[in-house]
C-alpha cells in the first residue's frame, strides 16, 4: 500500500496530521465496519493498515530545524554524564526520527536522527545539556501495537483468521516499511511464524541489515462456516498434489 493509496482509503486528498488524520479515520473506521450496511471486513483492515502507514509516514517527515547531534553505536564511556532515554517508536527506528525534545534550561530543540537506529545507541547533542555541556540521550525503542524491535529485526504479530493456519493461503500485512504480500503454507506449526527478508531494519553504522519476523495470531472463532471449511479442505488437497 503506498501512501496515496492509504490516503484515499481514508478519504484524504493529500497529507494530513495530527486530529485531521484520526477524523479522517474515524469516519472511514465507520463506513468500513462489517456490522454496517456496505461494509466489510476486508476494507475494515485496510482503512487500519492505512491508518497506521500514514501515522508512521507523519512521524518521518515532520519538518523542524535539527539540533546537531551524532549517534554512536554504544553506551556512553566512563565518566561522561549521566544519559536520559530517548523513547522511540518500532516505526521512528526504521523510518529515521524528527520530533522536538527539551534541552538544557527548558529549551525546545529540533531533533533529526536517521533511519536504523538500535535499542541502546546514544546521540549526543553538542552544548545543549545544562551550563553548556553536551547532552547525552540513550535510544530505547519501545513496542507499539504488536510490533516490537529486537536487535536488527522487527517482530510483527498480525490476526488471522484460524483456518488460514490450517489450510495456508495468501494475506497482506503492513509494517513501517510498507505492505507486504506473505503467503502462509498449509499446517504452519505453532508459534506460526514467518521470516520476511531484508525487511527489518536498514543496514547503519556497521550494523546489518535486519528481516521482518512475522507472527500470525488467530482470531477468536466465529460461527462454523461449512462452505469455507469445504473450501479449504479442497485447497489444501488441490496444493499437497502440486
Amino acid at each position: 500500500m503506498t501512501s496515496k493509496d492509504a490516503c484515499t482509503l481514508l478519504g484524504l486528498t493529500g497529507p494530513a496530521d495530527g486530529e485531521a488524520l484520526k477524523s479522517a479515520f474515524r469516519r472511514a473506521a465507520k463506513a468500513a465496519r462489517p456490522d454496517h450496511d456496505g461494509g466489510d471486513e476486508t476494507r475494515f483492515r485496510r482503512v487500519i493498515e492505512a491508518y497506521r502507514l500514514l501515522q508512521a509516514l507523519e512521524t518521518a517527515r515532520a519538518a523542524m530545524p535539527a539540533a546537531k547531534a551524532s549517534v554512536a553505536p554504544g553506551p556512553r564511556a566512563v565518566g561522561e554524564p549521566a544519559l536520559t532515554f530517548l523513547e522511540i517508536s518500532p516505526a521512528e527506528a526504521v523510518l529515521g526520527l524528527a520530533r522536538r525534545i527539551k534541552g538544557g534550561y527548558g529549551r525546545t530543540l529540533g531533533l533529526r536522527l536517521p533511519p536504523g537506529l538500535r535499542h541502546g545507541e546514544t546521540v549526543r547533542l553538542a552544548g545543549q545539556g545544562e551550563d553548556g555541556a553536551d547532552l547525552i540521550l540513550t535510544v530505547k525503542v519501545q513496542p507499539q501495537g504488536g510490533l516490537r524491535v529486537i536487535g536488527d529485526d522487527l517482530w510483527l504479530e498480525w490476526p488471522v483468521e484460524p483456518a488460514l493456519l490450517s489450510y495456508g493461503g495468501r494475506l497482506k500485512v503492513t509494517s513501517p516499511r510498507g505492505e507486504h504480500a506473505v503467503t502462509a503454507p498449509p499446517a504452519l506449526p505453532e508459534p506460526y511464524r514467518l521470516r520476511l527478508k531484508d525487511q527489518g531494519l536498514p543496514a547503519r553504522a556497521g550494523k546489518a541489515q535486519g528481516h521482518l519476523f512475522l507472527t500470525l495470531k488467530p482470531m477468536a472463532a466465529t460461527h462454523p462456516d461449512p462452505v469455507a471449511d469445504q473450501l479449504g479442505r479442497f485447497k489444501r488437497s488441490w496444493m499437497r498434489r502440486g
